[in-house]
C-alpha cells in the first residue's frame, strides 16, 4: 500500500466505536506499519496505543497531523 492508503485506512477508523477480535488486530497491524514506514505518530499516539478521534493526513517530513476543520 502507498502511504496514501496507510493515512486513508486510519481515517476510516475515526468515530467507529465497534470493538472486534479481528478490528484489534487490524489496528495493531497499523499501528505497526506507521513505526515500519518510520512515520512520526506523537501527534496521534505513542509505542502503546493510538487515538482514532480525528482525521489525519501524513506531511512531507512523514509526520502524521490532524486535519484542521474548514470554516464555512
Amino acid at each position: 500500500m502507498a502511504d496514501e492508503d496507510i493515512i486513508s485506512s486510519f481515517n476510516g477508523q475515526v468515530g467507529n466505536n465497534s470493538w472486534t477480535g479481528s478490528r484489534a488486530a487490524y489496528l495493531v497491524a497499523l499501528h505497526e506499519e506507521f513505526k515500519q514506514r518510520g512515520f512520526d505518530y506523537s501527534a496521534v499516539g505513542g509505542e502503546e496505543f493510538l487515538s482514532f478521534s480525528q482525521k489525519v493526513k501524513l506531511s512531507e517530513e512523514k509526520q502524521i497531523v490532524p486535519l484542521e476543520e474548514e470554516c464555512p
